[in-house]
């Protein structure tokens, strides 16, 4: 298989179950290697790459995010700067990552969220919350395991 996608185009992946559909957008967002051939994610090969450091060019919405403690919603958001599920030890968002994280949340609708914890939020507001965490290192691409907008019919899962 061998897929391009550039600048500004908007992909939709369909397909039954079992298809392939997560683990090609895993590869895509650096969570998962390959187990046979190569994948480059924005010019960077996966295997020969810091996965770290490019999961912070990529934007991940993914419904099943496997948060470990009972962040805030601001720091969920933060956590996009890293590219990391928890703050790095020791990490501190500067100044405008802060900045960019509160606009994003307002921007979101759930800046009033800002101090709720994981656990207590619903699921739009988890939703919504993962899209600010996305965008946040304003990315140079973005993968979605959600439906889109206005879809009436259940999302295929694999």
């Amino acid at each position: 298989m061998s897929v391009v996608v550039r600048p500004g185009e908007h992909w939709a992946l369909l397909g039954p179950n079992g298809a392939g559909k997560s683990t090609l957008l895993s590869l895509l967002s650096a969570e998962q290697h390959p187990t046979r051939g190569t994948v480059e994610v924005l010019g960077r090969r996966l295997g020969r790459t810091d996965v770290r450091e490019l999961r912070r060019h990529i934007g991940h919405v993914n419904p099943r995010h496997d948060l470990r403690s009972a962040l805030s919603g601001r720091d969920i958001v933060l956590t996009g700067a890293t590219g990391s599920i928890e703050p790095p030890p020791r990490w501190r968002p500067s100044p405008e990552q802060a900045a960019r994280a509160d606009a994003l949340m307002e921007t979101m609708g759930v800046g009033a969220l800002r101090d709720d914890t994981w656990p207590t939020l619903s699921q739009g507001e988890r939703g919504r919350l993962l899209i600010a965490r996305a965008l946040m290192p304003a990315p140079g691409c973005s993968c979605s395991t959600n439906r889109p907008p206005g879809s009436t019919s259940p999302p295929a899962s694999s």
